[in-house]
């Protein structure tokens, strides 16, 4: 796990059009090649380690690395707080009003 850190620590961009969904999520084609190259041996990783959960009906591959759940689509890779006190704090600092905070803190159910 340790070989992902570098992965895992770049700067996920919080899904700002998906307030009832919260999550961050970094885009394969905007990392560097080295980024490339540790996402794809990511994505190998979670295919050998994985579990299923449905997300609006649809089943999507799942690990849990820390304080995250991580999913991938395609070329996104979707990481979700695992507690509610992670993602207040990881949405503190965000340009998010107020309001918009609340929606997102009284929208995770997991």
């Amino acid at each position: 796990m340790e070989k992902f850190n570098k992965l895992l620590k770049c700067e996920f961009r919080f899904a700002k059009t998906y307030l009832t969904a919260p999550h961050f999520y970094i885009v394969r084609d905007n990392l560097p090649y080295d980024y490339k190259r540790l996402y794809d041996e990511f994505w190998e990783y979670i295919d050998k380690n994985w579990y299923t959960k449905y997300f609006y009906n649809t089943p999507y591959r799942y690990i849990e690395i820390d304080w995250y759940k991580y999913r991938m689509m395609e070329n996104i890779l979707n990481r979700t707080p695992l507690s509610k006190e992670k993602l207040k704090e990881d949405i503190k600092n965000l340009w998010l009003s107020e309001k918009d905070k609340i929606t997102v803190l009284n929208s995770f159910k997991w």
